[in-house]
């Protein structure tokens, strides 16, 4: 009988941890580019659940593509470097999409968002 317990304790822990992991699943992340206004990064969760966050673009410096090494592999992200921060934003952080595709959205967000400088 005891064992019988202990069998739907850990049914009942895996279930937990399976649908916060589902929870957390993400389907889509856009950005939009609004000129001398900022930036808009939205994420949407399977649940349907959005989460979306605005930069300024007077907190803005620069938008680069970083690469990085996870899983053994080379990965390359989006982001946006912020006046006097000494951290990141990183865009499409969840879908890391191919660098050819990041290549594409650069091309066409940067110069909306950083006038001063050239590409």
């Amino acid at each position: 009988m005891h064992y019988i317990g202990l069998g739907w304790l850990w049914l009942a822990l895996f279930l937990a941890l399976y649908v916060r992991y589902k929870l957390r699943l993400v389907s889509e992340e856009s950005l939009l580019v609004i000129r001398d206004l900022g930036v808009q990064v939205q994420t949407v969760y399977c649940t349907g659940v959005t989460e979306q966050r605005f930069i300024d673009r007077a907190h803005i410096a620069d938008v680069v593509i970083n690469e990085g090494i996870r899983m053994q592999q080379v990965v390359y992200y989006l982001t946006v470097i912020l006046h006097g921060q000494t951290t990141m934003q990183v865009v499409f952080e969840n879908t890391l999409p191919r660098l050819h595709t990041l290549l594409s959205i650069y091309r066409e967000a940067r110069p909306l968002i950083v006038h001063d400088q050239q590409m």
